[in-house]
């Protein structure tokens, strides 16, 4: 093989030449699909273009491939194997090696410039066979990325060369091709002297990770095209800036004709026509056989078109043909274009002359699958962000496939975009340097340059962004590397630089550690704000519908809610009022009494509107609990949600119950104390109750033949001979389950031994009239390993007719104690008790340290139904009432003077509080019942202190 390939032979490799950053690849350019002529180009609607058009054939699907450990194993024949080669998809759906890098980073010695001679190397082979129409055209082959660097060969000749993970390259293979079946050898590099400036993936995920696709082009074509939109205030319209650059395989010089036509949908807007003057090519640019080249610059004037945005994303077509000396279409590429123009000021982008605060998704594509494979699924995530009211997504480390782009074009999305160039190694500049002064600027150049040619033309692009413009210090290099891509595209801005890192809050909480992080970051961004990114893309689903709530530019604010007035605040950028449609209730003690629905919602963006609602001849005069609930409803369709899709919900208590708890003392039968070894017993007429003097707990409660509480957890699989087994009967706890809210907070609670706290009873006392029993006690709360954290302090007092009414106080040891994600109790309910009713919110959790919640009401299910795996994150809040009853409605109720929170949640055999992949076993079913304030997880200055009581009802 005379490629230079192999280390070790006099020569670095091409992979390892910090000199060569190609070979034979074509200039950079717009990514475009190539269509024989404007009307197959129109019609191309029933899937993306680049699968309907006659001019390309996509390679997707399986390859024959060999992964080799070492360069050294690679034979030196490998082009002429046909046969020993497994099958592989491409583009890669999965890792190499489903391993996790550990440390995570390079696996090898950082010593830039040049990577380990002895690395993998990734071989690929398939045949094709061209269509037949495709003889006299020319032919390219299309990477859109691979990781990190690559050789191509057809028919066992060379192709070229190329690196840059997830960069797109094109070679143009028309003299390497024959009749009949041709074969494509593709050999990939994991590591490159590139690696140095990118970012690795956790797990070994490299090779073709975007697809491959062949082109099939008339001799004389558009390779690149540039459009931009101008807005021109005096005028009132917009200018449309057309830059065509030609290039023809002919030697003959030729004056071509360039037909551009805008149009929305069926209807022609403008058309024009241009002559393009050839000229021969330049050889730095453009190697044989291109002969000649021609640049268009030409604009058009435009009105009456509508602008795009993230809330409006209105989209026009500009089909660009190419005619020949009859008027006859050879060549017509499609570019969806947005009217727009960008700004900023401090550091706040400006879209249309309107500040825009950025609410974004990060989405890095290193450890996962191609999402434009998926081209539904990639919908469905882009609809689901948009409905969360996300505006922004930060493509990170790589950027997508620019299918992903198109979409984001039509959804109406702002997107940075990032180049594969950071520092993932200390010193590779000066190392760089070192083999020649330009080379560092150069390698930057070529990333960022490549970039900005493929994506310039999409209107959701609004921010070029690589890891070097993040640092926290900018090098002169940086600094140049700026100025050049401002100059380069002058239309958008740097991020980290013009506009601050979007991701500076998320990373801030993610790598908290000092005490429990910040959630305040997390809510609608104040106009001025620049705005941040509030997750990772895949990570934290659960969080999505919390953020929907957050992130809703529409809100309910109260003006005089008892005499039914209100406010509605419209902070969308553009958009009146009138999409929404606006329902309200008004709820007593959590039932509908009066509804209906507000018209002439006319708000302005930016602007409030006052709300006026007629209670009738409700006068709140009975002492029960009112509330109002509002609805917000879309009113008309729109790309990403339907119409009548509820998306948010508030409620405002004009009155709360005046009804007093029921006190628990009653006329009952005689009631008995009695101690026997480390239990006390209360007993009366027809119920028996047992406390544990050790552990703190209620640990048994009988009414009749009839047992409340479940028996003590089996201790099988216990891991160590002192390891304390979960506690029958009502007992404190201070753990529930992991939330997305929770991020670096759960190991520091785990570390804390929150999730394995033991109670060991200092003090006590009892006593019993005969009427009422009261067994008050005072209990440490400590971690094996640990020394005590909490004081509890708890109060029982037990009426004659059954009824238990339970004071607690918990109390940190320490002032500097981290807060526990919650204080309350907990019980393993008897297996006849399988439904569950409350009244206050849901039917849905919501996230414990997030202040939202739903629709309050009264709820009905049961703990299969509450236990079901996938359940979402969160516990049920704003509790007035709980009972679990079994099928006859007999059951045990719970309330508070306060209101409370609960949950239904998985219990292991061997620990406190499992995963939520143990739910479904309703005999490990935990009732849980905490302190509402509590969930804020804010430091603990003063006691938390809960009221419950528990009544068995019919």
């Amino acid at each position: 093989m005379q490629v230079p390939i192999y280390p070790g032979r006099g020569t670095w490799p091409d992979w390892n030449n910090p000199e060569l950053l190609e070979r034979n690849r074509l200039p950079a350019h717009a990514s475009l699909i190539p269509y024989p002529d404007q009307a197959s180009c129109r019609h191309a609607l029933e899937n993306h273009r680049r699968y309907l058009s006659p001019s390309v054939l996509s390679l997707r699907g399986e390859w024959d491939f060999r992964c080799y450990a070492s360069m050294l194993q690679l034979p030196e024949n490998i082009l002429s194997f046909r046969s020993g080669f497994e099958k592989r998809p491409l583009p890669e759906m999965a890792p190499i090696q489903p391993i996790l890098l550990d440390p995570p980073g390079l696996p090898f010695p950082l010593d830039p410039p040049h990577v380990p001679s002895e690395q993998p190397v990734l071989v690929y082979r398939r045949t094709c066979r061209l269509p037949l129409v495709w003889s006299s055209l020319r032919k390219r082959l299309v990477l859109h990325g691979v990781r990190s660097a690559c050789h191509v060969f057809v028919n066992s000749k060379l192709a070229g060369y190329t690196q840059g993970s997830g960069l797109m390259a094109d070679f143009d293979i028309t003299m390497l091709l024959h009749d009949g079946d041709n074969e494509v050898f593709l050999i990939v590099y994991p590591y490159s002297c590139g690696s140095y400036l990118e970012a690795q993936p956790n797990r070994p995920w490299h090779g073709c990770i975007r697809e491959i696709v062949l082109e099939a082009l008339p001799a004389i074509t558009i390779h690149d095209l540039q459009l931009r939109t101008v807005w021109l205030a005096e005028a009132e319209a917009w200018r449309l800036d057309i830059t065509a650059l030609l290039t023809s395989c002919r030697i003959a010089v030729e004056q071509p004709i360039l037909h551009a036509s805008l149009r929305q949908q069926d209807e022609a807007l403008y058309d024009a026509s241009w002559t393009v003057a050839m000229r021969p090519a330049d050889p730095e640019l453009f190697a044989a056989p291109v002969q000649t080249t021609g640049q268009l610059q030409a604009s058009l004037m435009v009105r009456d078109v509508k602008p795009w945005s993230d809330e409006e994303p209105n989209l026009y077509d500009v089909f660009v043909s190419l005619e020949d000396t009859r008027g006859r279409d050879i060549l017509c590429v499609h570019q969806a274009v947005g009217f727009r123009f960008l700004g900023c000021r401090d550091g706040q982008l400006l879209v249309n002359g309107c500040p825009v605060s950025l609410k974004g998704v990060r989405w890095s594509g290193l450890d996962q699958p191609d999402p434009a494979q998926d081209i539904a699924g990639l919908v469905r995530t882009l609809r689901t962000y948009k409905n969360s009211h996300f505006n922004t997504i930060w493509f990170q480390h790589e950027p997508p496939d620019p299918i992903v782009l198109d979409l984001c074009d039509i959804y109406g999305f702002y997107v940075a975009l990032d180049a594969p160039l950071t520092s993932a190694a200390p010193g590779w500049t000066r190392a760089l340097r070192k083999v020649r002064p330009e080379l560092p600027l150069r390698w930057a150049q070529d990333r960022l340059k490549r970039l900005v040619a493929r994506d310039k033309n999409h209107p959701c692009v609004a921010l070029w962004s690589c890891g070097l413009f993040l640092q926290d210090s900018q090098s002169d290099m940086t600094r140049q590397l700026a100025e050049q891509v401002r100059a380069a595209d002058p239309t958008r801005f740097l991020h980290g630089l013009d506009i601050p890192d979007l991701g500076t809050r998320l990373d801030g909480w993610l790598e908290s550690r000092d005490g429990l992080g910040n959630l305040d970051w997390l809510g609608l961004p104040d106009g001025s704000a620049a705005g941040w990114c509030y997750l990772d893309h895949d990570e934290n689903p659960d969080l999505l519908p919390a953020l929907s709530q957050l992130l809703c530019p529409f809100t309910i604010s109260p003006v005089n809610p008892i005499v039914g007035t209100f406010r509605l605040n419209n902070h969308m950028v553009w958009s009146h009022a009138g999409q929404v449609r606006l329902a309200w209730s008004l709820l007593r003690q959590g039932r509908a009494v009066l509804s209906g629905e507000l018209d002439n919602l006319n708000a302005a963006p930016g602007h409030t509107q006052e709300l006026s609602l007629w209670y009738g001849d409700q006068d709140f005069s009975d002492g029960a609990e009112y509330l109002v609930r509002f609805d917000l409803l879309q009113a008309e369709d729109l790309l990403w949600r339907p119409a009548g899709q509820l998306f948010k919900s508030q409620e405002f208590m004009l009155q709360k119950s005046d009804q007093p708890v029921p006190s628990v003392a009653g006329h009952g039968g005689r009631l008995r104390l009695e101690s026997e070894r480390h239990h006390l017993i209360v007993s009366g007429p027809r119920f028996w109750l047992v406390f544990n003097r050790i552990n703190a707990s209620l640990e048994s409660w009988r009414t009749g033949d009839r047992e409340f509480f479940a028996a003590r957890t089996s201790q099988s699989g216990q891991t160590s001979i002192l390891q304390h087994p979960v506690p029958a009967g009502l007992r404190c706890t201070l753990m529930r389950l992991p939330e997305p809210t929770d991020g670096p907070d759960w190991p520091q609670w785990v570390d804390a031994g929150y999730d394995r706290m033991t109670t060991e009873v200092i003090a006590l006392e009892d006593g019993c009239d005969g009427h009422s029993a009261v067994i008050e006690l005072t209990a440490h709360l400590g971690a094996p390993g640990h020394a005590p954290t909490f004081a509890l302090t708890q109060r029982y007092e037990i009426a004659s007719q059954g009824g238990v009414r339970l004071f607690a106080s918990l109390m940190p040891l320490d002032g500097q104690i981290l807060p526990p994600p919650l204080f309350g109790f907990a019980f393993n309910p008897a297996r006849p008790y399988q439904n569950v009713s409350w009244h206050g919110c849901g039917p849905k959790r919501q996230l414990s340290r997030l202040g939202l919640k739903s629709g309050s009401g009264h709820h009905d299910l049961t703990l299969a139904q509450l236990l079901q795996p996938g359940r979402e994150s969160g516990v049920f809040k704003d509790i007035r009432r709980l009972s679990l009853r079994d099928d006859s409605g007999f059951g045990l109720a719970i309330s508070s003077d306060h209101l409370c929170a609960f949950d239904v949640l998985p219990v292991a055999s061997s620990g406190p509080l499992a995963a939520r992949d143990l739910a479904g076993d309703l005999a490990k079913a935990a009732v849980l019942v905490c302190h509402q304030g509590s969930l804020s997880c804010r430091p603990l200055t003063e006691p938390l202190k809960m009221v419950l009581d528990l009544t068995p009802v019919v």
